[in-house]
């Protein structure tokens, strides 16, 4: 019986004698009883008979049948274990690939792991790549371009095999493939905020905005998109604004997978309103009890000045803790 080793090339296999049950039984119109045994004498003696699934000691070993029919006579035959050795070679870690358009798929060069799996140069070998075990045992689905392979699930185990020109003894290496989908940017194209007086604004203010989650992201802003692609030139974080609607590029990255996406939005800079200072409003106490009703919302004209009353809301507010209670009108 003659098997091919597994990737551990350990000359140890699994035998399955039912397999040697039948061929023997083929040509003998009796009901044989067969038996296995490592040594003549114990086949001879039926003793320390083996299971009929059996993984041998040695490599090769000799094994011997005892046939018996049914009557007093028996008959002895003997066959050979041997393991061939498949090709060296070592197992791989994974391929993994950044996502470019979220849909879980990308290009991959398989070729990449022939340097790990196979170490060295090994001559008299066949190398294909299969999507699945089940094609490399049946050899069928080869990848012919597998430099430029594109994943069908994610992940993905695909398998590199590697043939003996000389045995045909094969193995197989599992190839994983995982595609990377980097963080989600909401898309936001204007960010408000108040100007400030020395004109500087906290990026770090937008990314609730931008980002709904912030597990083992970075995130950077730059100037323009090349930066914030090669993450080079990176903004300080409070941010110099030099108009009203500079445009600012944010880069998200995984901090596991390093994948990264870009994006940008306009740091809208509104103007502070201005407040002109207005007089005391005074009238006359009819009544003597130092309280009377004032219409505040008089005094909102002058407050706005010149700017557009429609682009303000004016409120008023008490501020000043006085011996009486003051009564004011209801304004909006």
């Amino acid at each position: 019986m003659i098997v091919c080793d597994d990737i551990s090339n350990d000359a140890k296999e699994i035998f399955d004698f039912s397999e040697k049950i039948i061929e023997m039984s083929a040509a003998s119109t009796d009901n044989l009883t067969i038996t296995f045994y490592t040594s003549f004498n114990d086949a001879e003696n039926e003793q320390n008979s083996l299971p009929l699934q059996y993984e041998n000691i040695e490599n090769p070993q000799q094994i011997y049948a005892r046939i018996e029919n049914g009557t007093y006579c028996h008959g002895i035959a003997e066959f050979g274990l041997n393991i061939i050795q498949v090709p060296n070679v070592n197992l791989t870690g994974p391929l993994q690939k950044c996502d470019t358009d979220t849909d879980g798929l990308t290009n991959f060069n398989l070729t990449d792991v022939e340097v790990d799996v196979l170490g060295v140069r090994q001559d008299d070998i066949e190398i294909t790549y299969h999507p699945s075990i089940e094609d490399v045992e049946a050899h069928t689905n080869i990848i012919t371009n597998p430099s430029n392979y594109t994943n069908i699930t994610n992940p993905q185990t695909a398998y590199i095999k590697i043939t003996s020109t000389i045995s045909t003894c094969h193995v197989a290496v599992p190839i994983e493939l995982i595609v990377n989908v980097p963080p989600t940017i909401n898309a936001i194209s204007n960010i408000e905020t108040c100007e400030s007086d020395n004109n500087t604004f906290n990026l770090l203010e937008t990314i609730d905005s931008l980002l709904d989650d912030t597990t083992n992201v970075a995130v950077s802003f730059y100037r323009n998109s090349t930066d914030a692609e090669n993450g080079q030139n990176s903004l300080n974080d409070n941010y110099t604004y030099v108009s009203n609607n500079d445009t600012i590029y944010v880069r998200a990255e995984n901090t596991i997978s390093n994948c990264h996406i870009t994006s940008s939005f306009i740091l809208q800079v509104n103007s502070n309103p201005i407040a002109y200072t207005v007089t005391d409003l005074q009238t006359c106490d009819e009544d003597y009890d130092s309280m009377e009703e004032f219409n505040l919302e008089q005094q909102t004209a002058i407050v706005l000045g010149s700017q557009n009353p429609n682009d303000f809301n004016v409120s008023y507010f008490e501020l000043e803790v006085f011996e009486y209670p003051t009564r004011f009108m209801d304004v909006k």
